[in-house]
């Protein structure tokens, strides 16, 4: 099957046909979807950077010679017994095959068991490789290989730095055979770890250690197709992680721009520099990030932005020198070379576009100066250009030409993509109040050919599939085999990190099978390490729940009533721990609280001493994650009836609707919501992302909705014409205020709002 390029759809392994096949079908598949999985490099970025780096100068330590018979011979390795060995039967190694090569094997087989010299046992060790190297292919009998692996293993304390470099470098000729050298690998990365914790880093040799991080780094690029383990933790040696961690921090002011570059890669490779999140490690890797930026290249400076990417380590205010010299290197980028350096470009965008809205004289530029070669990118950086813009808020106009140009320059050009990527190009084109229903539609076709690349991608299902129902594009067989899973599921505890680890299970079920099947240990470590995606996960999954009972969409298999009543109380109580304080007067608040809370009390004021409303700062939606501020009347509330379970499903299919509509009906003495958008959510009248997505359900349940744009708010603080303007407001709904409220009784001053 590999010979023969043969792909498997994923969508015959999709979620709706998992859970159906039998253990033979899910064999077949698991075999016949490997080649699919593997066809493309084990990473794109690592891949460009880890060429590129052969094409740049001063990184030595990354263009390692491949081992020759004539390195031995000119003295690299060897002991006392060099000359005899040299002399003798060794010189069969390198003047003919068969007959010699079958003498040479045994002769330095026999000379490593021998010897007590630790250099004598490399030099046998690097010219038994070479020999097997010359015919590993029609290689039946491997026995000394594996007796060779044991000796070195037994006698690998005596060895030193260099010659555990050279061992590991001869090893590469053999990564065909790597599955017989696991523990040897396994053992050389150790003596590497315990060498460095011995001694130190001196920062004269920091280019050997690098030299030996690029060697390990290529053994794992030699033997990934041939491995099944793809997580990004097993990239990585213990001994590239230490070094890691000890360059970037105690001897990070030492680096030269290449070598700073360089460890950079590694730790994107490892996606964990945990060392470096505290503030101070965070500032002074931030400092040398702007100290090297002038002396480097845009392909260098991509790199550096992929592993800042990949360690989660985000640029804030305090680091506006790197922003702008980032942003000006893609303007100045010869469009020439666009296509051709993709990755280098959408490695700095990736960087960038959490901080865009900060810039957005540059992202209206760099929108001008890509947006004619849209037709000619892939689909990876046309969705980071669309992330830049979504970070930035800009006038309806432009936003509206650049994304019409670039839904045009899709057109059926998505096959083949992650599904992590068409999960981010929904919620960036849902953010950004794109209603192109054909354009939903041909991500939700592609979702079958893309790409599942790892233990994840049950994750990005889950997202992608809450997108697309916000969006009013139902996939209705994938929505129930996703509920069906979910119900499979323990949702008693989910507190803890013991009771997510029992929840999450459909997140590996709804995966292919090649990834589905994981241990316990690693489930642990999963939960652990994305317990927010998690958490989300499981609230997308009752997001999902609700968008069909709004729209009325019939499903089969829908969530249990117990689950969605689990699965709401969770929702519930996260959000509001979030972004709900228990007590606005005393509490620490954010931005948008403090906004919310001064329109609380504003309202309050203007409704003083009504006996008919009462103003509230509460969740408006039942899926709501922010809280408003809703004016409910006092009426109703006291016949509010409370929630009811839902106690089994109806005919039409639509098991939420008890639930649902006993939430709705708590909701049905609201007589008017005042949403408070946060500042990356609005433009002038237009307002973007999740608050929309709300906002938009609110008007589907005919509720009265005003948004407040806080801006034009202030405006009306600083001249004393809030109250009038809420006053306002409300007579339009026909809420009565007191008629005679003086505007500034116990008003505070604009600046204790």
């Amino acid at each position: 099957l590999n010979n023969c390029n043969v792909h498997l759809p994923v969508r015959q392994c999709s979620a709706s046909l998992i859970q159906r096949t039998t253990r033979n079908d899910e064999e077949e598949i698991r075999v016949r979807s490997r080649h699919r999985l593997r066809a493309g490099p084990m990473n794109a970025a690592i891949e460009h950077a880890w060429s590129s780096f052969r094409s740049l100068d001063g990184y030595s330590f990354t263009k390692i010679r491949p081992p020759v018979l004539s390195n031995i011979e000119d003295g690299e390795v060897g002991g006392a017994h060099h000359n005899m060995a040299s002399n003798g039967v060794g010189a069969m190694a390198s003047g003919g095959v068969g007959a010699h090569h079958m003498a040479s094997r045994h002769f330095w087989f026999l000379f490593a068991s021998k010897t007590e010299d630790p250099a004598d046992l490399v030099e046998s060790w690097c010219r038994l490789t070479l020999i097997f190297s010359k015919d590993l292919e029609d290689l039946t009998d491997d026995q000394q290989l594996d007796l060779m692996s044991h000796l070195l293993i037994q006698k690998m304390h005596l060895f030193n730095l260099k010659q555990l470099r050279q061992v590991l470098q001869y090893l590469t000729l053999l990564h065909t055979k790597s599955s017989r050298f696991v523990t040897l690998t396994e053992t050389i990365d150790e003596y590497l770890l315990a060498s460095i914790q011995a001694h130190g880093v001196t920062e004269d040799k920091i280019d050997r250690y690098l030299e030996i991080s690029s060697i390990q780094l290529r053994w794992t690029m030699l033997t990934t197709s041939l491995r099944m383990d793809l997580r990004p933790e097993n990239f990585t040696s213990t001994y590239t992680s230490h070094v890691i961690k000890l360059l970037l921090t105690k001897h990070l002011h030492a680096l030269t721009p290449q070598q700073f570059v360089f460890c950079m890669f590694l730790a994107g490779i490892a996606r964990r520099l945990p060392e470096c999140e505290q503030e101070q490690a965070f500032a002074a890797l931030c400092s040398k990030f702007e100290t090297v930026l002038p002396m480097i290249g845009p392909i260098e400076q991509g790199i550096i932005c992929h592993g800042f990417h990949q360690c989660n380590l985000r640029l804030g205010k305090e680091q506006p020198v790197i922003k702008s010299l980032l942003f000006q290197t893609l303007l100045d980028f010869p469009v020439q070379d666009i296509q051709k350096h993709q990755i280098t470009l959408s490695s700095i965008m990736k960087l960038l576009k959490n901080r865009g809205t900060y810039n957005r004289e540059f992202v209206c530029k760099v929108m001008d100066k890509f947006e004619p070669y849209l037709d000619c990118m892939g689909p990876g950086m046309k969705i980071r250009l669309l992330q830049l813009l979504q970070s930035v808020l800009i006038s309806t106009h432009n936003k509206d030409d650049f994304l019409n140009k670039f839904l045009a320059s899709l057109d059926n050009n998505l096959g083949g993509m992650r599904l992590k990527d068409l999960e981010q190009l929904t919620f960036a084109l849902l953010y950004l109040n794109v209603d192109h229903k054909a354009t939903y539609a041909m991500i939700m076709r592609a979702k079958e050919w893309s790409y599942w690349s790892n233990t994840k991608s049950g994750r990005s299902l889950i997202f992608l599939t809450a997108y697309m129902a916000h969006a009013n594009t139902f996939d209705v067989p994938n929505i129930e085999g996703i509920m069906k899973e979910v119900n499979e599921c323990d949702f008693s505890n989910l507190e803890t990190l013991n009771g997510l680890g029992k929840a999450n299970k459909f997140l590996f079920r709804l995966n292919v099978p090649l990834f589905a099947n994981v241990d316990e240990t690693f489930k642990k470590r999963f939960v652990k390490r994305n317990r927010r995606l998690i958490e989300q996960a499981l609230v997308y999954v009752l997001e999902i729940d609700f968008a069909c009972f709004i729209n009325k969409i019939k499903l089969n298999t829908t969530l249990l009533p117990h689950i969605r009543q689990e699965l709401f109380g969770f929702s519930r109580k996260l959000n509001a721990e979030r972004s709900l304080p228990k007590d606005f007067k005393n509490s620490k608040l954010t931005y948008h609280q403090a906004q919310v809370f001064q329109v609380y009390k504003d309202l309050n004021r203007v409704l003083a001493g009504s006996e008919q409303y009462s103003v509230h700062i509460d969740f408006a939606l039942p899926i709501s994650t922010t809280p408003q501020v809703l004016v409910r009347s006092k009426e109703l509330m006291r016949g509010q009836e409370k929630i009811i379970t839902d106690c089994g499903g109806n005919r039409n299919g639509n098991s939420g609707v008890a639930m649902w509509q006993s939430n709705l009906r708590q909701n049905g003495n609201v007589k008017l919501v005042f949403v408070v958008p946060k500042k990356s959510e609005i433009y002038g009248d237009k307002i973007y992302g999740r608050i929309r997505v709300e906002r938009n359900y609110m008007k589907k349940l005919d509720m009265n909705v005003v948004v407040i744009n806080w801006l034009d708010y202030i405006d009306k603080l600083k001249k004393k014409e809030s109250h009038n303007y809420l006053r306002f407001t409300l007579k339009k709904y026909d809420i009565e205020t007191r008629k005679t409220l003086k505007q500034n009784r116990k008003t505070p001053s604009f600046e204790e709002s």
